[in-house]
């Protein structure tokens, strides 16, 4: 599966709709606004928001798609921007039949060579559930450290721990310049 990111447009809506309502299960218990009412309309302002943030460069979200038939596979994106310390969040999600496939791992590289090259942020947060094993291996393969900072963050109204890693510009680039290297 050829794996690309790309911003979102208007012919996103159904596409993005139709993954959503077939990941609730799966993505529900982490993501709060995957759930089983979710509408056409909650799809259509996600992706006007997200097209507007783009243009305030406040947060970039893209399409995760094959490229080979332009399937929408989910969603990454590149939160929480702080310019003034060059930071921000990673998160992602994927659709239900393309779970177990490295997708979210390739869209991950994908949109950290973005925030790192194009936005030019020096340090990436994932912040993860403790029970959330498939978004703590994607986060620990870019990780500096694969021990996580435990961290209190705000979900579903309450103070929950979740681990926090750290993807680190030069160590990213370091790494993967060093896996070019193993190919040749």
């Amino acid at each position: 599966m050829a794996v690309c990111i790309r911003e979102f447009n208007d012919d996103d809506v159904i596409p993005f709709f139709d993954a959503v309502r077939e990941s609730v299960s799966h993505v529900s218990p982490w993501l709060p606004w995957c759930r089983d009412g979710y509408s056409i309309v909650d799809a259509h302002n996600w992706i006007e928001g997200s097209k507007f943030e783009w243009k305030q460069e406040t947060d970039f979200r893209f399409v995760i798609y094959n490229s080979q038939n332009d399937e929408f596979l989910g969603s990454v994106a590149i939160n929480d921007i702080d310019y003034i310390n060059r930071t921000a969040t990673l998160g992602y999600w994927v659709r239900k039949k393309t779970l177990r496939k490295g997708v979210a791992k390739q869209a991950s590289k994908l949109a950290l060579i973005f925030a790192f090259d194009m936005v030019q942020l020096h340090k990436i947060f994932v912040d993860v559930l403790p029970d959330n094993i498939a978004s703590i291996n994607v986060a620990r393969h870019f990780a500096i450290n694969p021990i996580p900072e435990n961290i209190t963050i705000t979900f579903r109204d309450n103070l929950v721990t979740a681990n926090r890693f750290t993807i680190e510009r030069e160590f990213f680039l370091d790494s993967l310049s060093a896996r070019s290297k193993e190919k040749i």
